[in-house]
């Protein structure tokens, strides 16, 4: 087995489909009240929120590991130019045992996509008085706010898009080239016998700095909910 994927960067795939998964569910759900037991109850509005202000801290951890994290994980190791996603399409050659070129693109645009999402929806109202305004929303006009409003719900369609392809892409991989990607990004592992690269011991992850990426990732967690949802 090679290693691909460190715990951080697992942890932080898993996470943010979870917390995708309830924004998307409550974005059509706001009149909706729930029970969540010794969690306590909460409107589709509240989890909302917080979903997407957790959704943030991912982000915001994704960029910063993305620079200074293992290997597979860095934005350098996957993000290539023109020539090397016109090799993979003619060859399937790629130069790392994390996300091949094409799968680079779905990275990038899911991170600006999500990007855009959390931050116009930091300033949005609730209309339906069952929470309270996003944290940011006193800080702008009216008017803003409706032009956030209509690039945050125009905006729910194309990450919906992206997240399919995203999904069907995964899917084709397992069917049509046998690689099975979803298990990768759970173990952290892959079969020597299933590599992308001719060489995979050093195509595979280095400077794996699990332990710091957790810490790392939990404090910009606690940071991000302290700073939108008490200071701010």
């Amino acid at each position: 087995m090679i290693k691909v994927w460190d715990l951080p960067t697992r942890i932080f795939h898993w996470t943010l489909v979870l917390a995708m998964i309830v924004c998307v569910y409550t974005s059509y759900n706001f009149s909706d009240y729930y029970n969540l037991g010794p969690m306590g109850s909460y409107s589709a509005m509240a989890l909302h929120q917080y979903a997407g202000v957790l959704i943030l801290a991912l982000l915001i951890f994704r960029v910063i590991w993305g620079i200074f994290g293992s290997t597979t994980s860095r934005f350098s190791d996957f993000i290539k130019g023109p020539s090397h996603i016109i090799n993979y399409l003619k060859a399937s050659k790629t130069p790392t045992e994390g996300h091949n070129p094409l799968g680079a693109l779905m990275v990038v645009a899911l991170i600006l996509m999500l990007l855009v999402q959390v931050v116009t929806g930091l300033f949005l109202e609730d209309n339906t008085y069952l929470f309270s305004n996003a944290p940011l929303a006193k800080h702008i006009s009216s008017t803003l706010r409706g032009d956030f409003l209509s690039i945050h719900g125009s905006g729910r369609a194309v990450l919906l898009w992206l997240i399919g392809l995203h999904v069907a892409a995964v899917f084709a991989y397992l069917i049509i080239k046998k690689q099975n990607l979803i298990r990768t990004m759970v173990t952290g592992k892959r079969a020597l016998k299933e590599a992308h690269t001719p060489n995979p011991n050093q195509a595979a992850i280095q400077k794996d700095r699990s332990l710091i990426g957790i810490i790392l990732l939990i404090a910009i967690v606690v940071l991000t909910y302290y700073i939108l949802f008490k200071i701010v």
